[in-house]
């Protein structure tokens, strides 16, 4: 939780809100190779601009050896997503997504953990 409010703080203006910082769980587990992400709550009518992040969930499955590289870039990753809400796709080259996190390096927000 600790580094999750010095990043918002550094690289998003505390602009992000507040959200649980968690370990996966056996009742709620990430899926192969995935190492971190963001759960969002919203209502019925499917509208993304309406989704909150409340969840922010990293794997327990990490290297010890990588822990702060991984922990750090997976956090950075998934607060992007959290900045550019529910709707902005990470896997289209060029886009949105990819601009934030352009950003984030510009700005030093892998220094720590590359």
């Amino acid at each position: 939780m600790e580094l999750f409010k010095t990043l918002n703080k550094e690289f998003f203006d505390n602009k992000l809100p507040h959200i649980r910082v968690e370990w996966d769980t056996d009742a709620l587990p990430l899926q192969g190779t995935i190492l971190a992400r963001v759960k969002w709550k919203g209502p019925q009518d499917g509208k993304p601009e309406r989704y909150k992040a409340y969840l922010l969930q990293i794997s327990r499955k990490l290297k010890p050896k990588y822990l702060q590289k991984q922990v750090g870039m997976s956090m950075l990753h998934e607060m992007a997503h959290m900045k550019l809400g529910v709707g902005v796709d990470c896997c289209e080259w060029g886009g949105d997504f990819d601009k934030e996190m352009f950003r984030i390096s510009a700005a030093g927000g892998f220094q720590y953990f590359w």
